[in-house]
């Protein structure tokens, strides 16, 4: 491993911190300061949102490590603020602020790892994403273990404010190792009815993903009266679920699944399990829990076959801007659907909440299969790239 990865799997290890110790704080957080802080979660997403805008705005010349950097020091600022939060409205904004941060590293990151990897990119960055889902799962563990120690406290959020903060040293010296070319020529995009179908899959699907992952804790917290220091296990194994879920679906792409195949089994799978949940979670709440997990693991593949789908859809001079525009669509989803299930009175482990995501996921599954259904001719994108 390089210098240069091992700096960059500081900044992604910092994200999966950030994506995961805001939902794992909720219990804790309601417990301290009051009802509205559940609404952190979705300002997390919209400020991820607000980020990627913020960096599909900037100019050609500007240095992405500088938007990674800037990214990762507001993914710091925003943890430390919700540490020492005194009141709801303040840790929502730190969570909106955080997921801002999130936002800008996120949508330069992937492109600082292609500049200084010395082998494939794809390789590097899948070695660089496994670092997110790691980070993600033991993050929510090493804040149990602090709130343990400081009960209804959560000052430990410091803690993953200290994982982003590692990597802001880490990236300054980065940067003077990389070396941008001339920015090449803007491509226009492409606005195709299969795309439209494929963004709206993917806002619709991270919408789902952002209630189950965003309330990871409030829900195990809710159902089973558990003390909020223990909820923050929720966060951790629906992490764990989700890294099962990919490679698990990597197996099956591995034998020979077509991805269509992949996503409307594991979509139907969950639509049902989620139908499960809902029935049960009134008289057999561990049941209803069981019925989630595996909707998470069923759910998990759902992002990267969506987008993979719509990238096959379009040249390859478009394809950045097609994936900046899913990143976008996705995050403005993940804001947007647990907003909607709190504006209408819905409590994270409902019945109701639970019937409302299984509706999404054949939503989910409607949408791709309508995006799908034509291809763009190889020889076309070859003329493209």
């Amino acid at each position: 491993m390089t210098s240069g990865s091992r700096r960059l799997h500081l900044a992604y290890a910092g994200m999966g911190a950030t994506a995961s110790s805001v939902p794992a704080v909720l219990p804790t957080a309601q417990s301290q300061l009051g009802e509205g802080v559940l609404a952190a979660a979705p300002l997390l997403f919209l400020g991820l949102l607000a980020g990627v805008c913020v960096s599909a705005l900037l100019p050609p010349s500007v240095d992405v490590t500088r938007v990674v950097l800037t990214g990762t020091m507001l993914q710091t600022a925003g943890l430390a603020l919700g540490a020492f939060s005194w009141s709801p409205a303040v840790f929502i904004a730190a969570a909106g602020l955080a997921g801002v941060g999130f936002g800008l590293t996120e949508s330069a990151i992937g492109v600082v790892a292609k500049m200084t990897a010395e082998q494939s990119a794809a390789r590097t960055l899948t070695g660089l994403t496994t670092t997110v889902a790691l980070a993600a799962c033991l993050c929510p563990l090493a804040l149990g273990a602090a709130t343990l120690a400081a009960p209804g406290s959560i000052v430990a959020l410091l803690l993953p404010a200290a994982v982003n903060a590692l990597a802001v040293p880490a990236l300054l010296r980065l940067r003077a190792r990389v070396r941008a070319g001339a920015p090449a020529p803007r491509a226009r995009l492409s606005v195709t009815a299969p795309l439209v179908a494929l963004a709206a899959a993917i806002a619709v699907y991270v919408g789902i993903e952002s209630v189950i992952s965003g309330w990871s804790s409030a829900i195990p917290f809710e159902l089973l009266d558990i003390d909020p220091s223990s909820a923050v296990l929720g966060t951790s194994i629906f992490w764990a679920l989700m890294a099962i879920g990919r490679a698990c679906a990597a197996g099956m792409l591995r034998a020979g699944s077509t991805p269509r195949l992949t996503l409307t089994s594991g979509s139907t799978l969950a639509a049902a399990a989620l139908v499960m949940a809902a029935v049960t979670v009134d008289r057999a709440p561990a049941v209803a829990l069981v019925c989630l997990a595996i909707a998470v693991v069923a759910l998990a593949p759902t992002y990267g076959i969506v987008l993979g789908t719509a990238l096959d859809r379009t040249d390859d001079r478009g394809a950045p801007r097609v994936s900046a525009a899913i990143i976008a669509c996705g995050a403005g989803g993940g804001a947007l659907l647990p907003l909607g299930v709190l504006a209408v009175g819905q409590e994270p482990g409902s019945a109701l909440t639970f019937v409302t995501l299984a509706g999404a996921c054949v939503v989910v599954l409607t949408l791709v299969l309508v995006g799908s259904a034509t291809s763009i001719p190889r020889s076309r994108r070859q003329r493209h790239g």
